[in-house]
């Protein structure tokens, strides 16, 4: 069940946005950095838009997890599973660790309770 519309409504609109970064910006500097500061923005929302958590626990989380997929791919976790050659997977998790990746989710959370902020005040 929804508890909040407008982070469910921001969840909805960032995801748009990811599918067309990732089906337009095909080879450009924007889809890999803009889609990971925009990918933990949509976690976030997504989380608070079912749930009552406190924004900062789930900032921390959601970073912590975006860490955590980047340093699956620092150590080739695809590769090390076997499942490499899966498409899903590989979409899902990335192929190859960037330095800026980390950065861009940093960011991206710093965004992500800055809405945060204007969202309760808005209400």
């Amino acid at each position: 069940m929804i508890k909040s519309k407008p982070y469910f409504t921001l969840a909805l609109i960032v995801f748009i946005i990811e599918v067309l970064i990732a089906t337009v910006l095909k080879n450009t500097i924007l889809r890999p950095v803009f889609g990971d500061f925009l990918v933990v923005i949509l976690i976030f929302c997504f989380v608070k838009a079912f749930t009552n958590w406190d924004s900062k626990k789930v900032a921390i989380g959601v970073l912590l997890f975006a860490f955590t997929i980047e340093f699956g791919q620092y150590i080739d976790i695809l590769d090390l599973l076997s499942i490499e050659k899966n498409r899903l997977t590989a979409l899902i998790f990335g192929a190859s660790f960037d330095w800026l990746d980390l950065l861009a989710y940093a960011f991206g959370v710093i965004a992500a309770l800055w809405l945060d902020r204007f969202i309760r005040s808005g209400s």
